[in-house]
């Protein structure tokens, strides 16, 4: 019994976050509140702040360029770990957009790893009808961003989405 207390003390609200789907939904909602808009609500509590402000605006301009957001929290949880990563998300996703026809859909997520305590960020290129080209321009999304990583932690990884645009 003590040894669970302790073990249940161990665990940081991210992890929770990390594995409670419904958490994270709500979260989303509350965060895209408190993030968007004229007097966001981080801005009238805490003032405004580079990181709030650096974040909030790299994750409009992934929205903007139509890229799918659907784990927003996460994504968001993720740059403010590694906020040098938000110059590689924008390097990425701006060649993405650029390169992807009518027929793809960009989707950015957090990809976590089951077995390890590991996640990091990953641009999902989904087409409904698999074009040849598709390959190339993953690499050519990975070209664009690879000189903005320069050796810092965090990682986004560009892969092809063979399950059709959702």
């Amino acid at each position: 019994m003590a040894n669970e207390r302790v073990q249940r003390r161990a665990v940081s609200p991210l992890q929770v976050l990390r594995e409670d789907a419904v958490l994270r939904g709500m979260l989303d909602g509350m965060l895209r509140d408190m993030l968007e808009g004229e007097g966001a609500l981080a801005e009238r509590v805490w003032g405004p702040t580079e990181l709030t402000s650096e974040i909030h605006d790299v994750l409009r301009e992934v929205s903007d360029r139509g890229i799918d957001l659907p784990q927003r929290v996460d994504v968001a949880a993720y740059l403010e770990g590694h906020l040098h990563m938000v110059a590689v998300v924008e390097a990425a996703t701006a060649a993405a957009a650029q390169r992807a026809g009518p027929n793809t859909r960009l989707s950015l997520e957090v990809y976590r790893d089951p077995e390890i305590d590991d996640w990091h960020l990953t641009l999902y290129v989904r087409q409904e009808l698999r074009d040849e080209s598709l390959l190339q321009m993953v690499d050519e999304i990975v070209e664009a961003y690879t000189g903005a990583l320069g050796g810092k932690s965090g990682r986004l990884s560009v892969t092809a989405d063979f399950r059709g645009a959702r």
